[in-house]
């Protein structure tokens, strides 16, 4: 079965981006927003290759732009790993250990 998997780090993004979205535009809003990255996953799991590469982070790692966030996953035998979901404003190279 092709899907993803989630980074620690990457399932804590999440958290942060929802409890952001909630608290600056309500509910509905954060439900929606997650909702919505988790399709970019599904869809990215079924067609890694809609990303670019950002080799510059890390050798093998892609990346993709989901409205204001990217993010940055590498592919694996079964499907992919999502490895961080940065804002697009940040520092990327910054926040990989």
């Amino acid at each position: 079965m092709i899907g993803y998997r989630l980074t620690r780090k990457a399932a804590d993004d999440l958290i942060s981006i929802y409890n952001y979205t909630f608290h600056q535009h309500g509910e509905l809003q954060a439900d929606t927003y997650l909702h919505g990255i988790e399709e970019k996953l599904n869809e990215l799991a079924n067609s890694p290759s809609i990303a670019v590469n950002a080799d510059g982070i890390r050798p093998g790692y892609k990346r993709v732009l989901f409205q204001k966030h990217v993010i940055y996953f590498k592919e694996e035998r079964d499907g992919i790993l999502i490895v961080r979901i940065l804002h697009q404003q940040m520092k990327a190279t910054l926040h990989f250990d």
